[in-house]
């Protein structure tokens, strides 16, 4: 995907809102922070932090996109080639001559042709692809583009299985919906099983991160966390799934358990992520039924735990091997 790519639906709503500026996108709508992401990286807006929070704000190649439809960083269009003087000569009808008592008619000036923009070859289109399915570990998957970013992938890679390395070739899933999945594989067949456990998986996960934050939301029994911190559980979401994103990962939840759990998958390697509430213990004298205490009687103290409010986030690999960052 080039910088000057068009950009989609969703991301053109979101950079005319924050180039308008009547509605700022900041980190408390942590629910566009993927689309502001990826604004971001086309230069088309940067995302400046001030106490912790950032606020999108719009930048000058972004309000040229707005004017004009294009990014500015687009190539510019390849002149036609000029008609040798000869060929033209040949081709140009005589003109008629002018009576000289007529007055000269005044001709409107041709109207002049928008340059179409310059259309790379095959060979292009599928070195860039196979330069970008290596980037990202030789496993590249896309998130639910849109039709036509769906299009320009599929057209791309019938582009470039022609210019697979020597010893691999590039297969694709997710032809009509869903995620774009891209693997180049080694024709020897060692990475057929991954191949088909990136693109079986998929029906059987929820890999939106929308859908999985409401997953979340509806059920985290799975947690041991108060409702209190639940609004700090999913925002750490949000930012694991950005993060992932642009590390060509992703953040899903099983279809098969019956309570969600994240699964965060970055370069290949899949954790479970939890989160579990800190218990603090307080002094606590309990009251016989039906009878007043007095701060002078002498009752021997109990203790309880309640939730102290201090989040941990924990992270284990499918071994078993885990460990934990503690958010307070």
């Amino acid at each position: 995907m080039h910088r000057w790519s068009p950009l989609n639906d969703r991301q053109l709503a979101l950079l005319i809102r924050i180039g308008d500026g009547a509605d700022p996108v900041t980190s408390d709508s942590p629910e566009f922070a993927l689309t502001a992401r990826a604004l971001k990286e086309r230069r088309l807006i940067t995302m400046p932090k001030q106490d912790g929070k950032w606020q999108a704000e719009i930048t000058d190649a972004g309000r040229f996109y707005l004017e004009h439809g294009h990014h500015p960083d687009r190539p510019e269009p390849a002149s036609r080639k000029q008609r040798s003087a000869g060929s033209e000569q040949r081709t140009r009808p005589t003109p008629a001559p002018q009576k000289q008592d007529t007055a000269p008619s005044t001709t409107k000036p041709a109207p002049q042709r928008t340059a179409k923009p310059p259309q790379a070859s095959p060979a292009e289109i599928g070195a860039a692809l196979i330069a970008e399915v290596q980037q990202a570990g030789r496993f590249l998957r896309i998130p639910n583009p849109s039709d036509q970013e769906r299009a320009r992938y599929r057209r791309a890679f019938d582009a470039a299985r022609q210019c697979a390395p020597e010893g691999y070739h590039l297969k694709y899933s997710g032809r009509a919906k869903g995620d774009f999945f891209l693997g180049l594989l080694r024709v020897s067949g060692e990475d057929d099983t991954e191949w088909n456990r990136i693109r079986l998986a998929r029906s059987r996960v929820i890999s939106d991160v929308e859908d999985v934050i409401a997953a979340v939301t509806a059920d985290h029994s799975t947690f041991e966390i108060s409702e209190e911190v639940l609004p700090r559980v999913l925002s750490l979401l949000r930012l694991l799934a950005e993060q992932a994103l642009a590390r060509h990962g992703e953040i899903t939840v099983s279809k098969k358990r019956k309570q969600p759990r994240p699964l965060l998958t970055v370069h290949g390697r899949t954790y479970e992520v939890g989160f579990r509430e800190r218990q603090k213990q307080v002094r606590y004298v309990p009251k016989q039924p039906g009878q007043r205490t007095y701060d002078w009687q002498r009752v021997t103290p109990a203790h309880r735990f309640e939730p102290s409010g201090e989040l941990e986030m924990l992270i284990s690999e499918h071994s078993g091997y885990g460990y934990g960052h503690s958010y307070g």
